[in-house]
This record gives C-alpha cells, sequence and structure tokens, in this order.
C-alpha cells in the first residue's frame, strides 16, 4: 500500500508539471512514464475492487475462480527496468549479460545433458 501511494503521488505530480497528453514534454509522450501509469493504474484499480480479507486480495484468491484483477500485479515487476536505462553502469551490464548468452549455449546443453543422465540413473 505504501508504494501504491508513493508511485501515485510521483505519478500525480509528474501529471501536473508536464502536463498529461498535450504538449511536447508531457507525461504520456514518455514509454517509461506509460508504463508507471498502467502499473499505477492497475494497481489502484485491484486494491479498489479487492473484496474479502487482506490475505486474500494481496494473493489473488478473492473472488470464487475466473479472471482475478489482482493477477495484472504482476507488471509491478517491470517498474526496476527503468533503472537499467538511468544507470549507465547497469546498462553495460545488461548488454554484456544479453551478448553472453549464445556463448552459454553449448555449455547449458551440456549441463542439461548430465542432469538427464543423473536423472534416468537415479542419483
Amino acid at each position: 500500500m505504501v508504494f501504491l501511494v508513493l508511485y501515485t503521488l510521483e505519478a500525480a505530480l509528474k501529471i501536473v508539471g508536464k502536463g498529461f497528453i498535450m504538449g511536447d514534454d508531457a507525461y504520456l509522450r514518455d514509454a517509461w512514464n506509460i508504463l508507471d501509469f498502467s502499473i499505477v493504474l492497475i494497481s489502484g484499480v485491484t486494491t479498489a475492487t479487492a473484496s474479502g480479507t487482506p490475505e486474500e486480495a494481496a494473493s489473488g484468491e478473492a473472488g470464487g475462480g475466473g479472471f482475478s484483477p489482482a493477477s495484472l500485479r504482476v507488471f509491478r515487476v517491470l517498474r526496476p527496468l527503468k533503472a537499467i536505462s538511468s544507470v549507465k553502469g547497469l546498462k553495460v551490464l545488461m548488454v554484456a549479460l544479453f551478448s553472453a548468452m549464445p556463448l552459454l549455449r553449448d555449455t547449458l546443453l551440456i549441463l542439461l545433458f548430465f542432469f538427464v543422465i543423473f536423472a534416468i540413473a537415479g542419483c
């Protein structure tokens, strides 16, 4: 709840300072702000529509099956991705990590082969 209030306050201050849609530097002209706004909106809607005990609302178990709006809270994990573009060292680290993935393919295949062998042997 604390983070929802803080992020909502941040979005409201940015909207007041930059404008919502109109203008060159408007709030919804930046892709990261669109992501932030959608996360704040989804979190606000799921919190407002939550029913039952707080434990059920936090786990998304409220309601009798079907679609639960609380499942949209998963998109909150995308918010830290914003730090990758703002911190130069972290961006270099992520580029290096993604460029190393193809080189790790053969190593992962050998590891998978050994896992399968030991799984068949029952060790």
